[in-house]
């Protein structure tokens, strides 16, 4: 729904969209819509309370949290095994 909007013509351009700053957009405005539907789903049994999540947002922040998590223990995994990986090459060049 998000690409769709966005790539119509005069609001962003193909490079916008996928940039850096563009995937970031694009996340949120995924984890916003999450956050719509999580507040939707539980406005049939507790209305209050999906008011105060349509407007605190605190579901898309905890999904947000969980999304940089990964996103970090990818990236100390990678580092891991690039200095693994470095590492059996010094051992190799020793030899």
């Amino acid at each position: 729904m998000w690409r769709y909007a966005a790539t119509k013509e005069g609001f962003m351009t193909e490079h916008d969209l996928f940039s850096k700053s563009g995937k970031r957009v694009n996340t949120v405005l995924a984890l916003d819509i999450v956050n719509g539907l999580i507040a939707l789903t539980v406005s049939f049994f507790y209305p209050v309370v999906a008011f105060i999540f349509l407007f605190t947002k605190a579901p898309m922040f905890l999904l947000s949290m969980l999304y940089i998590r990964a996103l970090q223990a990818r990236r100390a995994h990678d580092l891991q095994q690039r200095r693994k990986e470095h590492h059996e090459d010094d051992s190799h060049t020793k030899r």
